[in-house]
């Protein structure tokens, strides 16, 4: 039997003003490319440009397979992504 979910108050993450992080980060590597979301993704190959705005407000975040894909179409340090250290 399914368990029901009522009544169970969702969680939404946020990221806070001024805080640096992979939010921060992947906001970085698109306007470094001078790209929009929607350019960023249709580069990419995959997803849509409102995966692109979750992963900049911190609401989700990109699987390793689009990490891996900015990484080998733009060159990004997966390094600097993930942890901020080093350069992109």
């Amino acid at each position: 039997m399914a368990k029901s979910n009522e009544g169970v108050p969702s969680v939404r993450v946020r990221q806070l003003p001024g805080m640096t992080g992979l939010p921060d980060r992947i906001r970085r590597v698109r306007d470094d490319l001078n790209m929009g979301r929607r350019e960023a993704m249709i580069a990419l190959s995959r997803g849509r440009s409102s995966a692109w705005a979750h992963w900049e407000d911190g609401t989700s975040v990109p699987s390793a397979r689009m990490c891996a894909l900015m990484r080998e179409r733009w060159g990004i340090d997966l390094n600097w992504l993930l942890t901020g250290d080093g350069e992109p």
